[in-house]
């Protein structure tokens, strides 16, 4: 996977593995980012709604609800662009996988590619010792939803940086 600008527009390369694994991600974060906060898995609520910053603000409940209905309002806008998206990955040609974004559109990109990830980790209970692997000998010990999860987050990861880097140069 290669990110970089090319016309003011931020232009992501991919693979076959990696553009599949794109499109499964725009699609998975559609499905979740239509549903309500209550309505979500709760291990995946209480990642990206959490309420203790609301707490300890002291936040009435009546707040805490706007501010909830106000952040998911915020995924919920994402929503449009994911479908136009995965229709571009779905159209790429063998071999030629390729997404280009406007530049302003490459936050709304890394925020998806993060609430992917932290999906993963919230559903299979990942933490800080799982993504902190010593070995691969420790890896192969997991669970193979674990270890599919792992991979998917240091995937994306790494095209994160990828985008970061293409942004940073422009």
């Amino acid at each position: 996977m290669k990110a970089r600008m090319h016309g003011g527009k931020l232009v992501v390369h991919l693979n076959a593995f990696e553009a599949r694994l794109l499109d499964r991600v725009f699609r998975v974060i559609l499905k979740n980012y239509e549903l309500k906060p209550a309505d979500l898995d709760p291990a995946v609520a209480e990642v990206w709604y959490a309420t203790r910053g609301c707490r300890g603000a002291q936040m009435s409940a009546e707040e805490t609800g706007e501010w909830l209905s106000a952040l998911h309002q915020l995924k919920s806008d994402s929503i449009r662009r994911l479908e136009v998206w995965a229709g571009r990955l779905s159209a790429s040609k063998p071999g030629g996988h390729r997404l280009a974004l406007e530049l302003g559109e490459a936050d709304v990109l890394l925020k998806v590619l993060n609430d992917y990830r932290m999906m993963v980790a919230a559903r299979q209970q990942l933490g800080e010792a799982e993504m902190n692997l010593a070995d691969d000998f420790e890896l192969l010990e997991l669970p193979p939803g674990r270890r599919i999860a792992l991979m998917e987050i240091d995937i994306l990861g790494a095209l994160m940086e990828q985008i970061l880097a293409a942004l940073l140069q422009d």
